[in-house]
């Protein structure tokens, strides 16, 4: 039990560095845009997009998990 919960702690960090991250390059890339260097500020907005999306995808798969111990822990004080 605590090995499952260790992991999805990582999986947790993960998103939240992944959604982080993806602020920080957005940023950048801003600068970058305002410096008028838009080749670098585009490679930047788009490693930033991926950066995002592999974030809500850890999030969401959290959610999931939380949702399927909830409906758990309800059947079973139900005696389900």
């Amino acid at each position: 039990m605590l090995m499952k919960k260790n992991s999805w702690v990582f999986i947790e960090t993960i998103g939240v560095t992944l959604i982080i991250s993806f602020i920080i390059l957005l940023v950048i890339a801003a600068v970058l845009l305002a410096l008028n260097n838009e080749e670098y500020a585009n490679k930047f907005a788009e490693i930033a997009y991926y950066m995002l999306v592999g974030g809500v995808i850890m999030q969401l798969i959290l959610l999931y998990r939380e949702r399927g111990d909830r409906n758990e822990g309800r059947m079973q004080s139900t005696g389900k």
